[in-house]
């Protein structure tokens, strides 16, 4: 399974097909356990068949330690639910350099990629999430 992502400032999610057509999305799945990830993905982050707070909405915006949990989280299930899926997840977050990491850098496995890159907007820094999810 992949999630198709490239950071433009705000960061995004591009979905695409073989012919070569795209769409920017909030979250997309792909691959063998994409029929079981996308749905969790579409409560969890879109929202959906869920009634708002009492009195309150649905936040526009998740915080990048709750998104990183549900990544996390649909993984775990693939991986419990479908032969197919692999026992390891890496998730790599690309960071503008003049954007704060305190909060990457509070959640005990994201590590810092040694060095700074080139991209879009200048440097960037790139952190990474290693997670064993099978532990049959």
């Amino acid at each position: 399974m992949n999630l198709k992502t490239i950071a433009l400032g705000s960061g995004a999610v591009y979905s695409f097909d073989p012919v070569g057509s795209y769409e920017r999305e909030a979250c997309r799945a792909a691959g063998a356990a994409q029929s079981l990830v996308q749905p969790f993905l579409d409560n969890q982050i879109y929202f959906k068949n869920q009634l708002p707070p009492t009195g309150g909405v649905h936040p526009k915006h998740l915080p990048l330690k709750e998104v990183l949990s549900i990544v996390v989280d649909s993984f775990t299930g693939a991986t419990e639910r479908h032969i197919e899926v692999g026992d390891g997840l890496e998730i790599y977050i690309v960071v503008a350099s003049n954007r704060p990491t305190g909060d990457l850098e509070s959640i005990p496995s994201v590590k810092q990629v040694q060095g700074t890159y080139e991209g879009i907007q200048g440097r960037e820094k790139i952190f990474v999430l290693r997670r064993d999810l099978k532990k049959d």
